[in-house]
């Protein structure tokens, strides 16, 4: 069974965590203080600018608790739109590789359209995001 998804709105959010949860939040505040709750992983990518968030990228291996990468909005994105995702996730890559922190990259296809084979999963990893083919195979969920 999979865990919940939480999106935190307001402090009250968090602190009704139990532990376990993914968590999201636009607001990377409520993430570092999600970090306390000990949350399965963090979801990054709602929070503007999360490419910048070191701060929560040192608390996040610190407590243990790992982010995960979504696919789909890339894949699905369009021209400008797409590179520019492709820069935010590239650089937030780097740096939770510089500080050794915990991340997966994850395709959850909505249709048949967005599924993918590993190997094109690998693919994506070493193209778009300058990593090995090792640390691509690690970094799939």
């Amino acid at each position: 069974m999979s865990s919940p998804l939480v999106f935190l709105k307001t402090r009250s959010d968090v602190h009704h965590l139990r532990g376990g949860e993914l968590v999201a939040s636009e607001d990377p505040e409520l993430l570092k203080e999600s970090l306390k709750r000990h949350p399965k992983a963090i979801i990054p990518t709602y929070t503007r600018s999360f490419y910048r968030q070191e701060g929560l990228v040192e608390l996040a291996k610190e407590a243990g608790v790992p982010f995960e990468l979504p696919l789909l909005p890339i894949l699905r994105s369009s021209s400008t739109r797409r590179a520019r995702l492709l820069y935010e996730y590239r650089r937030f890559i780097r740096f939770c590789e510089k500080k050794k922190a915990k991340y997966w990259l994850i395709l959850i296809p909505e249709s048949p359209y967005d599924a993918k084979s590993a190997r094109e999963l690998e693919s994506i990893a070493t193209v778009f995001f300058g990593l090995t083919k090792e640390q691509a195979r690690k970094r799939f969920a």
